[in-house]
């Protein structure tokens, strides 16, 4: 094992060990920060496309850009756990 990678021991969950890299981690960090700018900017669009088409009130409006920051934050942390375990799988090394 080099200095930059470290093992993280998993044993009460019975999974393997885990490598962790810098590559690994800021390849993480790059899914997470595109994953989630796109998945914004693209509820977000819906939101609007939706609230201006129906003429909503803005009390609607609100709710629809809520409920859309929280769809996107809902994909952004499942891309990313995806990505985390991809990246820090024995397997894949």
């Amino acid at each position: 094992m080099t200095s930059r990678e470290l093992s993280s021991h998993l044993s009460a969950s019975g999974q393997r060990n885990r490598i962790i890299s810098i590559t690994g981690l800021v390849t993480v960090f790059a899914i997470a920060l595109l994953v989630g700018s796109e998945s914004l900017f693209t509820f977000f669009a819906l939101a609007w496309a939706v609230s201006s088409q129906t003429h909503a009130a803005p009390i609607f409006s609100y709710f629809l850009f809520g409920l859309s920051a929280a769809a996107a934050l809902l994909a952004t942390g499942f891309l990313t756990r995806m990505a985390w375990q991809s990246e820090t799988d024995p397997a894949n090394h």
